[in-house]
């Protein structure tokens, strides 16, 4: 992709970020990065895939909802698209040290930008989050001198980016806490570009 040309970077999750032992073991965070040709695309296909599928409206694709048969097909559509996939995964078994000024959502998704190298980037994370969160990431992102054209927090029922995310999200954190990799087709593998374990 050229740097050179804005991009957007759809970021959804799997597992929680909660570090207490009621919760998941693995925390995995996506950015897939797009350029906007590719996000047309993109939603051409998904939203004929819904079509096909008698569903109608807004009608959102999980991982962890989905017919995994779906999720397959899906998976297979992106063949065809240019992306980028950037993942980190929290095993919370490690004891990684995060700060306790920021919430360890936000930490995770300034490691996740760390990865990503591209300029001018406009970033649509999955998720309501509260004014207080929102001023958090900003905060770690300027602290990092990451250069974003703008950061906004969208609904995945209406964007398919985010629900591609989520996808993916869900495949890398089942490889790791079921070590079942089927839905990391090799082509998929291919657009990951880089995986951060802490």
């Amino acid at each position: 992709m050229d740097a050179k040309v804005a991009k957007i970077v759809f970021v959804d999750e799997s597992g929680d970020p909660g570090l207490t032992a009621a919760g998941s073991r693995f925390f995995v965070m996506v950015g897939v990065v797009f350029n906007a040709d590719d996000i047309r695309i993109l939603d051409e296909k998904i939203d004929a895939l819904r079509s096909e599928l008698g569903r109608v409206g807004e009608f959102e694709f999980k991982f962890s909802k989905t017919k995994k048969a779906v999720i397959r097909r899906i998976i297979e559509e992106l063949k065809a698209i240019e992306m980028e996939v950037y993942c980190v995964v929290l095993d919370k078994t490690k004891g990684y040290n995060f700060s306790p000024r920021f919430s360890v959502y936000n930490q995770v998704l300034a490691l996740l930008f760390q990865l990503i190298s591209a300029e001018d980037l406009r970033v649509v994370v999955d998720g309501e989050k509260g004014k207080r969160a929102r001023r958090e990431a900003k905060s770690l992102f300027r602290g990092f001198g990451y250069k974003i054209n703008s950061l906004k927090y969208g609904n995945s029922a209406s964007l398919n980016g985010l629900q591609v995310a989520d996808i993916i999200a869900g495949a890398v954190n089942r490889k790791y806490a079921k070590n079942d990799d089927s839905f990391l087709q090799d082509f998929l593998v291919k657009k990951i570009q880089e995986i951060l374990e802490i």
